[in-house]
């Protein structure tokens, strides 16, 4: 009897956001791109998007589907949001987020063109990745990549740790996302072994 053991979760979520709330976060978004053009907004340090009226709606569903998908490990947490930055470029290149536990991606306008996919890897540590073979056809216990394809109010919600990178995006209407680096902080009834709340941090 073969166990799988030690799944990676990703979680994406179809939002519903009323059409006032979409359009405002859109015009949001499009002057941003009028300004900046085709870029990360993190890269010139336009990296927090979620302190704006625009987009409180946006970090309500983050929170909402951030607490789920830790539920669904049997843990629970506060959840912090550190950065958050329009993504209007055409590709990026493969990367992690080394100062985030947990990242989220929404697609606010995602035209209907088949490039620009999500690629989440595996990561180089696990045992899969250490064994010399290559598989003659991919499984459940074989696969090294997950790809989604963007689509127009998707979230989608994993570790920060896992490399991911976008491919190219070939069509000719903005494509534009949404990207948040979350941090996971004790509730009150933990301590040991978890990150407290930033309230409690101090600078030395």
């Amino acid at each position: 009897m073969l166990t799988e053991w030690f799944p990676i979760g990703i979680l994406s979520e179809d939002l519903q956001p009323d059409d006032s709330v979409y359009r405002e976060m859109l015009s949001h978004v499009n002057r941003f791109h009028d300004r900046k053009g085709s870029i990360t907004g993190d890269v010139v340090n336009e990296k927090d998007l979620f302190l704006e009226d625009e987009f409180q709606w946006l970090n309500g569903q983050v929170s909402l589907h951030t607490k789920r998908y830790l539920d669904m490990y049997g843990s629970s947490g506060d959840v912090y949001v550190q950065k958050a930055w329009t993504v209007t470029s055409n590709s990026v290149s493969r990367h992690d987020h080394k100062n985030a536990h947990i990242s989220a991606v929404y697609y606010l306008q995602a035209p209907d063109n088949d490039s620009g996919d999500l690629r989440i890897h595996i990561p180089e540590s696990h045992p899969f990745k250490r064994l010399p073979i290559n598989p003659d056809r991919y499984t459940n216990l074989s696969y090294d990549v997950a790809t989604y394809k963007p689509n127009t109010n998707l979230l989608i919600i994993f570790p920060s740790s896992l490399q991911h990178e976008v491919e190219q995006y070939t069509g000719t209407a903005g494509r534009y996302s949404i990207t948040y680096d979350l941090i996971i902080a004790a509730t009150d009834k933990d301590n040991e072994m978890c990150m407290s709340k930033p309230n409690k941090w101090r600078k030395l």
